[in-house]
């Protein structure tokens, strides 16, 4: 029901600061004494841990608002400690500043120029004048600001940058800091604290190091004696409860001795000189005990005083600068300490056993130790005080910071363990949760889904509930589903109305009972605040996840269908790509929305059709794979014809006639009456009359485009294809035609090797695919048609991504139609080659065996071919140049070997093997037909089975060797055959032999390694990419701005074009080839935007060459014929092509730190972990890959290893 609540209270900013004792009074409700938490009746011990004035512990109600456990906030308490102890969370920087400070005059030991110059800055960085504090920093400190006498022109300093800026210095003043000043801010600070020295530049004396023995407590480093002499000369000594205990003492002494006495000079001089011994003796001593956190207190409260304006800067830069309170110097000391409510920190019972929650323990600890110093401070023994308050110190730094406690075993998290890292409240209980109403299980795959919808099994559909209301027009379907209960499927769970939420019953009668409460009989009001929890049901939206979550598609909303029968999700093959899934055993996970406003943004944002482009770069993530590509290459091809039975079968296996589901369904004659009809489909007239009427498959891809975009004028695509333009044509084997002609070559075929070819005869190939004005005049449709401007992404940018989404559908249901009714296979035939072309890669591979030998010789020195020398001898040589050379001759040693075996297989038969000398034609070829259409496998795949296996690399280089010089037991040592260092010549269809079968398992083991190694590294390279950029987006203003509206970009992209939209803003022959369709889509468009009204250069300049070609084109006397752009008046042009531009623009709000932080990182997982270098390009042996970009983003250093400039060259310039 929390539905029905609005938000009553906005919350306009969040601030952190430390709080004073008096906050914390005002806080707490109970001052905590005891350290019992309960009492013998186990009953909470009053002014405990557990006092009841902090809320209920059990079932009594609490003692401070009277209200129950479940909706008492709880209330805080406060400890009094003793003694002030540090604040551990400043307890570096307080060391840091007691090492800065005089402890003679109380001022910084800095000089007083230099303090006043950061004392301008951070005022210039207050008022927003970054750049003039960092001008202050380029002249001297005397320069910056001068003494106090030079009358005021240490003020003008701080004004000569800002005085123009800031006229009212009231108004400059801003309660927030941006994070830039923050940064500034601190790195100015950190400049202060880093001017070190022994002497104070005020009043010349020497002063002690401060240690720290151990975290949370101080010790003098003492002086030297010459340095404590040199200090009573000026007169100054370090005062402070143990440095003038000391004084009190001789002075009572002379009391006790002399009262009456009149002093004689020589006694005077005497007490001098013992005054003076006792003024060194008690420095001495002073010097070299510890300080106390009251003396710290003493001396930060004089600097405070004496060095007000950087003091209060300081606790400014600390608070972050929000809030009209100043902490002053009490921020570095605790006085009290509060105790949150026992609602936050409750014991956990485990059978008879109860465990506190550890920080119950560690407060219970501080209680215990802070009787013991009061305890002490009873008692007056100094060195007891010093112990105890030490441990009571130690028990605060572990109560906010366990980390502290170093050495120690077992030792409970702290307050700060609690809330960091990943197991830490933020990150395990806020930024992400577990969460109810999802479900995930093994996905499996089928090809009759819509591409936006996922097959959900029964088994979740039942669980997974929907709060619906009701109103008149659901009431029926949720009767019915009150009626079926819980168990059979469009069923409900729960029936909430005004008075109370009831579970359905077991009993039908019941639950017949419970249906009738939902309708009203005539007024509308009755069915208000009545909910049925109903189940999941077809037409519902679903988020389907797939984890690792690497960018923005990897969640998805998909429309539901459940589908009886089934175990498992079930998702179409489209889907793949975006989600990296696979279907091995991959699981995924779905979230049922549960509110209207989430409902609506699935099907109309997150909607799978919607997330068409990647967001990186704008290509197409979504498309047909594998089986679908190879029958779409067989349907679409020349020659082939169906019958009028096959066209209408695969017509209506493709589904395109069905009209979408919708949601609703409710009776007829209920105030809302929908109609669904199946649209009639326009068939084409048959390719063939006679004998009988054929249809060639081209026809029914133009039946489905015209079909899929009636309603709206036909389009234009012109794509170029995978597969070559002579594919198709049975090539001539041993000299014979492949119509059984003799004598050598065929006319087409000489002309080919020739390298001419009939530009007419190629024109009517199939090698380019054109689609005019709806009907498919030529080409096949093969992976490029599902690529970037391809066919689906031209219908997705003309028609939107609805229109995409169902070609998707229908191409894939009529896809599978035609693969089952056509069939395709491999076989081993498929791989054979010609035997005379065998022969010849055989003879060609053992060429290249020999040439290790000529290498080898090269490598030693031995140029000269006919000079012959002994195999043993050169064996040592060989070994002699490794050994001393080391590395440096092992690299070049591969370098040229692996240069000269890829010279050896570059050219020759081996070249050409795959296209011409296979047993089977490649039209007829089956794995050719995969490879070349790219439906599966690379041409790299084909070449290992029938061809060879080539170089094994591993890291880059070649096999390497053991200490003995062989790289596997069975070789000669320093062997310098090919195949010794991991040169396959077999092939995967002839097998094979055991050495390079080791050779091939040691790079694959290579690969697994390197993948389980990488994932880590780039998801933790994306995470901290996510962190720094997740706060930019995009302005009302087109800029981009940071969370606090500091700018980062006034246009995103320079340009303010969305990534999404980039695709087809300089196709211009796409736009112009489809005008019509853009034309009517102009009337989206209002008003042009406010802020951008050009077009962008480099845009104008491409479509002012565009239309020049276009006008030589026309005027041109080769092409008679008119060009189907040439009615295109450049004034229109224009016009279509900014209409194109602002409807591109980036929205504002866009997120798109995120974006670009995804954009990087998705990537770097595909990344291989360790980039080599390529062969032959030793010297630029260049950082890559994850180390390059953990270089640059992450540890940021200041050198980067292997620095790279281009430079480009300007034509008359350089």
């Amino acid at each position: 029901m929390a539905a029905l609540e609005g938000a009553t209270v906005s919350v306009d900013s969040v601030a952190f600061s430390f709080l004073t004792d008096e906050e914390v009074h005002k806080h707490s409700f109970v001052k905590i004494t005891s350290a019992r938490l309960l009492d013998t009746l186990d009953k909470p011990v009053p002014g405990g841990l557990y006092d009841p004035a902090m809320g209920p512990l059990g079932d009594e109600p609490c003692k401070t608002c009277g209200q129950r456990s479940t909706n008492c906030t709880g209330h805080c308490g406060h400890i009094d400690l003793i003694s002030p102890v540090y604040n551990p969370l400043l307890f570096n920087f307080l060391h840091k500043l007691l090492q800065r400070t005089c402890f003679f005059c109380f001022h910084f030991r800095a000089d007083s120029n230099q303090v006043e110059k950061f004392v301008s800055q951070l005022e210039l960085i207050i008022k927003g004048d970054v750049v003039g504090a960092k001008r202050l920093d380029s002249f001297s400190p005397i320069e910056a600001s001068l003494p106090e006498d030079s009358d005021g022109s240490s003020e003008s300093c701080s004004t000569i940058h800002s005085g123009a800026r800031h006229p009212n210095n009231e108004q400059s003043k801003q309660s927030e800091w941006t994070s830039l000043q923050l940064s500034e801010a601190m790195s100015i600070l950190n400049n202060f604290l880093k001017l070190e020295s022994k002497k104070c530049k005020n009043c010349s004396t020497s002063n002690p190091n401060i240690r720290k023995p151990t975290f949370g407590w101080f010790h003098w480093a003492g002086l030297s004696n010459a340095a404590i002499r040199s200090n009573l000369i000026k007169q100054q000594t370090i005062e402070g409860p143990f440095g003038g205990a000391f004084e009190e003492l001789i002075d009572a002494e002379d009391v006790t001795k002399s009262p009456r006495n009149k002093e004689s000079a020589t006694n005077r001089n005497l007490k001098e000189h013992q005054k003076l011994q006792h003024q060194f003796t008690s420095q001495k001593d002073a010097l070299s005990s510890q300080l106390l956190p009251s003396e710290a207190m003493n001396i930060l409260k004089l600097l405070w005083k004496n060095e007000a304006r950087l003091c209060s800067l300081m606790s400014d830069i600390q608070q972050q600068g929000v809030g009209k309170k100043k902490a002053g110097h009490s921020m570095f000391f605790l006085n009290t300490v509060l105790v949150p409510p026992i609602k936050f920190r409750p014991p956990t019972k485990g059978g008879d056993s109860v465990m506190e929650h550890p920080l119950s323990v560690l407060l219970s600890k501080v209680l215990e130790l802070n009787g013991s110093l009061a305890d002490a401070h009873r008692s007056n023994d100094f060195p007891l005080i010093a112990r105890r308050w030490l441990e009571l110190q130690q028990s605060i730094n572990v109560l906010f910071d366990s980390n502290t406690a170093k050495g120690q075993k077992d030792v409970i998290s702290g307050i700060c363990q609690i809330l960091e890292k990943k197991e830490g409240m933020f990150r395990q209980k806020m930024m992400g949760k577990r969460v109810n109403y999802a479900c995930r299980s093994v996905i499996s795959p089928d090809p009759y889904l819509d591409v936006n919808e996922i097959g959900i099994p029964p088994c979740f559909a039942v669980k997974l509930t929907y709060p619906e209301r009701v109103t008149p027009w659901n009431v029926a379907k949720l009767r019915n589903a009150v009626i079926n209960g819980a168990e059979s499927h469009p069923g409900a769970t729960h029936y909430v109305d005004k008075l109370s939420t009831t579970k359905l019953p077991p009993n039908r009668k019941m639950r017949v009972s419970v249906a009738r409460k939902l309708s009203g009989r005539s007024v509308d009001y009755e069915y208000e605040g009545k909910i049925v929890y109903r189940h999941l049901q077809d037409g519902d939206i679903v988020l389907v996840n797939r984890q690792p979550t690497l960018h923005k598609p990897s969640i998805m909303a998909h429309v539901v269908r459940v589908l009886k029968g089934e175990k498992t999700l079930r998702m179409h093959y489209a889907n793949c790509s975006t989600y990296n899934a696979d279907f091995d055993g991959d699981e995924m996970n779905v979230h049922f929305p549960q509110d209207e406003v989430s409902r609506a943004e699935g099907y109309n944002i997150v909607n799978a059709n919607n997330q068409y482009v990647r967001p990186s770069n704008g290509e197409p993530l979504r498309s047909l794979i594998q089986d679908h590509i190879i029958s779409a290459v067989l349907l679409t091809k020349k020659d082939t014809f169906l019958t009028e039975d096959e066209v209408y079968q695969l017509l209506y296996s493709s589904g395109v006639s069905n009209a979408r589901p919708t949601s609703f369904s409710g009776k007829a004659g209920r105030k809302v009456i929908f109609l669904s009809y199946e649209d009639e489909i326009e068939t084409l007239d048959p390719a063939i009359r006679k004998p009988i009427y054929l249809w060639s498959g081209k026809q029914l891809i133009t039946a489905v485009l015209n079909h899929i975009t009636r309603g709206h004028p036909p389009f234009t695509v012109e794509k170029g294809g995978k597969l070559s333009y002579d594919f198709f044509k049975n090539k001539i084997k041993n000299g014979k035609s492949s119509n059984g002609e003799k004598g050598g070559v065929s006319k087409p075929m000489k002309e080919k090797e020739s390298g001419k070819v009939n530009p007419k005869e190629k024109q009517l190939e199939d090698d380019k695919m054109i689609i005019f004005r709806n009907v498919l005049v030529q080409g096949v449709i093969d992976k490029a048609q599902f690529g970037e401007y391809g066919l689906v992404h031209t219908v997705q940018e003309l028609f939107g991504a609805k229109a995409a989404g169902t070609l998707l559908s229908v191409f894939s249901r009529l896809f599978t139609a035609y693969l089952q009714m056509h069939g395709f296979t491999c076989g081993v035939d498929d791989l054979l080659i010609t035997k005379i072309k065998d022969d010849e890669r055989k003879k060609q591979l053992e060429n290249c065996e020999k040439c290790g030998e000529q290498i080898h010789r090269k490598f030693i020195g031995i140029k000269d071919e006919n000079i012959k020398i002994d195999p043993l001898e050169l064996q040592s040589n060989i070994e002699k140049t490794i050994r001393s050379d080391g590395e440096s001759a092992l690299t070049y040693l591969d370098r040229q070997m692996t240069n000269e075996l890829n010279s050896k297989t570059s050219s020759g038969v081996i070249n050409e093997l795959l296209s011409e000398g296979l047993l089977k034609p490649s039209g007829k070829n089956c794995i050719s037909l995969m490879t070349t259409s790219g439906a599966k496998g690379s041409k790299v795949n084909f070449q290992q089975i029938s061809s060879f296996l080539g170089q094994q690399e591993l890291e880059g280089k070649r096999v390497p060797r053991m200490v003995s010089g062989k790289t596997l037991p069975c070789f000669h040592p320093w062997d310098w055959a090919a195949r010794a260092g991991g040169y396959i010549i077999d092939r995967f269809l002839t097998g094979l032999r055991p050495q390079e079968y080791y050779f091939h398992c040691m790079a694959g083991r290579e690969g697994l390694v390197d993948t389980a190694v990488k994932t880590s590294r780039s998801g933790y390279l994306q995470r901290c990419l996510i962190k720094n950029l997740e706060c930019l987006r995009i302005g009302y203003d087109h800029t981009v701005r940071d969370a606090d509206g500091s700018i980062v970009q006034f246009y995103y992209g320079e340009d303010g074009v969305d990534v999404h939209q980039t695709g087809f803003i300089a196709k211009f022959e796409a736009l112009a080839a489809n005008r019509e369709i853009m034309y009517e889509k102009s009337d989206e468009l209002g008003k042009f935007n406010a802020y951008i009204s050009e077009l962008p250069k480099a845009l104008k300049e491409k479509a002012e060459t565009f239309l020049r070609n276009i006008a030589k084109e026309q005027s041109s006397l080769h092409y008679p014929t008119k060009d189907r752009s040439s009615d295109l008046v450049e004034h229109d042009f224009y016009k279509l092509l900014k209409q194109k531009f602002f409807l591109s623009l980036a929205q504002p709000g866009e997120p798109v730190g995120v974006l670009a932080a995804q954009s990087v990182g998705e990537p770097s997982t595909q990344m291989t972990l360790n980039t080599f270098h390529l062969a032959g390009r030793g010297e630029m042996n260049v950082t890559l890959g994850i180390p390059r970009l953990q270089e640059i983003l992450m540890t940021a250093s200041a050198d980067i290893k292997t620095p790279i400039m281009t430079c480009p060259l300007q034509e008359g310039r350089t």
